[in-house]
């Protein structure tokens, strides 16, 4: 089973000014619970190399996606509009892997993974302060919501 990490965006950004300047993503964000994914986190984890990224704005991103600096926080959406946003995020996995046979390692908070979270195998951690949670998922036996 392949092992993929979802890691939550971050506020803090490159690009704030210049906002028509294009960085790859893995690039863009700056923030510490982000880059302690990148560099502990995966390799904990056995996670793959390449990760991706949950967007409030973009939805799912591929590391090397070329985007600009913007401001958008999951956390200020309506319920409605997150569950729209975990549609999206859903269908884009979907897309990119074969879910019953995909585990995915979601370093995010709430607002990132809570509606995303039953439709995947899934291990999920989320940080407060220096303290890390985690929630491990027994797998789906075929990729349904439980």
């Amino acid at each position: 089973m392949r092992r993929i990490a979802l890691i939550g965006c971050s506020q803090s950004k490159l690009g704030k000014d210049f906002p028509k300047a294009k960085f790859p993503a893995k690039d863009i964000y700056l923030g510490r619970n982000y880059k302690k994914s990148r560099e502990i986190g995966i390799k904990y984890f056995n996670c793959e190399d390449k990760f991706f990224i949950l967007s409030g704005k973009y939805g799912l991103l591929d590391e090397d996606d070329k985007i600009s600096y913007y401001n958008t926080y999951l956390g200020n959406f309506s319920v409605k509009e997150k569950k729209k946003w975990a549609d999206m995020v859903v269908s884009q996995l979907k897309q990119r892997f074969d879910l019953k046979d995909t585990e995915f390692v979601i370093f995010a908070g709430d607002s990132y993974s809570k509606y995303i979270k039953n439709y995947l195998n899934c291990i999920t951690l989320k940080f407060k302060g220096r303290i890390i949670t985690f929630e491990i998922k027994e797998h789906l036996k075929n990729g349904d919501k439980i």
